[in-house]
């Protein structure tokens, strides 16, 4: 089959396609996430194809569990400190199994690594100015 008669077999009912993807979501989920809602109102190709990546990446991974998977992905949204996909991946961590110490240890673990990665470009910035200014006024 070539790429093109694949995408085209895709996209061909895309209405439909998008309608079982939020179905299927909200079964697995119990709520389809904004993000996905938001890409399929408005471009619902992408839907499919980023639910073909999402479905491979989180929910069928090759070597870690579905728990882990998603305690992973709590942990990135954790440390990029997006509030509705920490909601979300809580409530998926603990439907794989994850426990309630689990997942705090996750946030923990990821807040520290989130800190240390900002304090680690704020003080570095803070040096090189601080290194300047010194230059300037003859300090050093």
């Amino acid at each position: 089959m070539s790429l093109k008669s694949l995408l085209e077999s895709l996209f061909r009912n895309l209405d439909a396609v998008v309608d079982e993807l939020f179905r299927e979501m909200h079964v697995e989920y119990g709520r389809v996430p904004f993000v996905s809602e938001s890409i399929g109102r408005n471009r619902p190709e992408l839907l499919v194809l980023d639910s073909l990546l999402s479905l491979f990446t989180l929910r069928r991974p090759k070597a870690l569990t579905r728990k882990v998977a998603e305690l992973v992905a709590l942990s990135a949204a954790v440390a990029l400190g997006c509030e509705h996909c920490m909601d979300f991946h809580v409530e998926a961590a603990l439907r794989e199994g994850a426990s309630v110490d689990e997942i705090f240890d996750v946030m923990m673990i990821a807040g520290l690594m989130a800190r240390s990665a900002k304090l680690a470009v704020g003080l570095r910035v803070f040096e090189r100015v601080l290194s300047r200014v010194r230059r300037k006024s003859g300090e050093e």
